[in-house]
């Protein structure tokens, strides 16, 4: 799976979807509201609200047990040392408010997609907070995202994406106040028997969900469209999400670019 921009929430509290359907579940939306852009190139992040606090930096992992690790995260004092080089924050989630400067969460992208997160603060005039902006459909072209418009699963959202050695993924999530917010994941394969069957699986130790066939193009591609609107392929699919892996990932937006930011 290639690299993506992504951002990794820890501080994130649960949410239970009501009256969206006869079934919910819990699903995590983030908080764009909550977001800042950093304005200039060069501002440090530092792991107390102050000017000669350490700073964070990547630091090279070089050991006889690891010739090739990428960069960690890692606090600096003074000037760069061999090995380092400074953080290039660009969007930051803000923890609170503390006089001339923010707490913020800060989010790897460039190493490891987005597995490391530090806490640090930066200076308050160096940032600009970002407005919310709610998604629609379509998405952009690098993303495979379908609704249900209404019925039965009113709101849920289904998104088609590669995983591990090609393989083929299925999320469901819901979509909340302009967020498509997905919360589990499986495997997915066209029905073998040739059949408009859909059932799940164990395969190799592994859940994979087998869609029918009629779910599929003339090019054996998975329309979500035409998933997203069958609802007995639904049923199978929400009634066994015990089978399935917890996986919260989401799209969100800001004014003034129309990217689709996605949070994992």
């Amino acid at each position: 799976m290639t690299k993506r921009f992504l951002l990794l929430l820890v501080a994130m509290a649960g949410m239970t979807l009501q009256g969206m359907g006869q079934v919910s579940f819990d699903v995590v939306p983030p908080f764009p509201n909550c977001f800042v852009k950093v304005t200039a190139s060069g501002v440090n992040l530092r792991k107390s609200p102050s000017t000669s606090s350490p700073r964070l930096v990547y630091r090279d992992n070089v050991s006889d047990d690891c010739l090739d690790c990428e960069p960690s995260l890692a606090w600096s004092s003074g000037q760069l040392k061999r090995g380092e080089k400074p953080v290039n924050a660009n969007l930051l989630y803000v923890l609170s408010d503390i006089g001339d400067w923010l707490k913020v969460q800060f989010y790897d992208n460039v190493y490891g997609d987005g597995g490391n997160s530090e806490t640090a603060y930066i200076m308050k005039r160096y940032c600009k907070k970002l407005t919310p902006r709610p998604l629609s459909l379509p998405a952009p072209k690098d993303k495979n995202i379908a609704l249900v418009k209404s019925g039965k699963y009113e709101g849920l959202c289904l998104e088609w994406l590669y995983g591990y050695m090609d393989s083929q993924i299925l999320r469901l999530g819901y979509y909340i106040d302009g967020v498509f917010a997905f919360a589990y994941s499986i495997e997915f394969s066209k029905n073998y028997r040739d059949t408009n069957e859909t059932q799940i699986e164990n395969i190799n130790s592994c859940n994979v969900v087998s869609l029918g066939v009629h779910l599929f193009d003339s090019n054996d591609q998975l329309d979500l469209n035409k998933l997203a609107a069958d609802t007995k392929a639904l049923d199978v699919l929400m009634s066994n999400r015990d089978k399935m892996t917890r996986d919260r990932v989401s799209y969100f937006g800001f004014e003034g670019n129309t990217r689709w930011h996605q949070w994992e």
